[in-house]
């Protein structure tokens, strides 16, 4: 796992491969890039998975746009808790800011989809978080 290299700040990215996470993701690279940031992207999910992280679809995609703007970044596949996992990584990287889309794959029985996950970081989050909210989800 890489370790933040630049002076600037350490930005915690969700991505679940959701338009509500794309945009996460084109916020982060962005707020890094400008900012001379490093990033964290994470994908949780919930059963351990027998893929690495670097073969995850969310964070494959996630590491290309980083890549190509040039922002130094690290991938984790985590499993558990979304928000609970967000939070905790967040803490581990000493994270300065935390970036997660307003909507997820999160359904409910009915099929509904809910930002649960958004609102539960940014209630057990004690840092910074940015919610994420773009064209893409009007």
């Amino acid at each position: 796992m890489a370790t933040n290299t630049t002076a600037g700040p350490v930005i915690v990215v969700a991505t679940d491969g959701s338009c509500g996470s794309v945009e996460a993701v084109e916020v982060g690279v962005d707020i890094g890039a400008h900012e001379s940031g490093s990033l964290v992207f994470v994908r949780v999910l919930p059963e351990p998975a027998a893929a690495s992280a670097a073969e995850e679809p969310a964070l494959a995609a996630a590491a290309a746009s980083a890549r190509l703007r040039g922002v130094p970044f690290a991938v984790e596949l985590r499993s558990g808790d979304p928000a609970a996992e967000i939070v905790s990584l967040a803490d581990e990287r000493r994270a300065d800011l935390v970036v997660v889309g307003s909507r997820g794959l999160s359904r409910r029985a009915d099929g509904s989809v809910i930002g649960s996950v958004s609102r539960a970081v940014m209630r057990q989050c004690p840092r910074p978080v940015l919610v994420a909210r773009g064209s893409r989800e009007r």
